[in-house]
């Protein structure tokens, strides 16, 4: 479900901010850097403000806060990551688009989502590892040992006395496997996502 948020809305909100023009969207750069300055701010600061809405809308210890959490705390990356992945792409592909009759929405979703697959990707490769290792806000949203995430089932094998090391590194190797073989799988795409968007923009 975090994928499912994260992405449409953050290729979406990339689109405006790399292709639409100033005269049709004036606030435009003011808003990204908006989004810029939202990276550089560490969950930490944020972690009581974070707990006192959610506690606020009724979504404590329930598997739909940590989903609202994690996009609102990889967005910006996310949109950062896709601008310069759509400001790298040919403005005549916009063009030829144009002139067969596409609107903004037409030519987002027919022409400019097809050639950002590598992109979207590769946000969703460090979506989800960041959320498969996220612990310090599990740790502070989630209480019932049912909805834990991985990170937090991983620290029962550790107390305050003891460090149960062999069911402890049986679990990091199972923990660790589907990573590994998502990355293998998608690794000529991941760099490729990586390197497109530094080309230009």
């Amino acid at each position: 479900m975090f994928l499912v948020i994260l992405l449409p809305i953050a290729s979406c909100a990339a689109y405006v901010i790399a292709r639409m023009p100033k005269s049709k969207f004036r606030c435009k750069e003011i808003i990204y850097l908006l989004l810029l300055v939202g990276i550089v701010i560490p969950r930490g600061v944020l972690a009581i403000p974070i707990y006192q809405v959610i506690v606020a809308l009724g979504l404590a210890n329930t598997r739909i806060s940590l989903v609202l959490v994690y996009v609102a705390q990889f967005m910006s990356f996310s949109i950062f990551l896709m601008r310069g992945y759509y400001a790298s792409l040919p403005k005549g592909l916009e063009d030829a688009a144009r002139i067969d009759g596409c609107g903004w929405f037409k030519s987002f979703w027919y022409v400019m989502t097809p050639l950002t697959k590598p992109g979207l990707l590769t946000v969703a490769i460090f979506g989800g590892l960041n959320v498969w290792n996220e612990y310090f806000l599990s740790s502070i949203l989630i209480r019932s040992q049912e909805l834990q995430t991985i990170p937090l089932g991983l620290a029962i094998f550790v107390d305050d006395h003891n460090v149960y090391y062999p069911e402890l590194f049986a679990a990091l190797t199972i923990a660790t496997v589907p990573v590994v073989l998502l990355y293998i799988v998608a690794q000529k795409k991941f760099i490729q996502g990586l390197t497109a968007g530094a080309v230009k923009g």
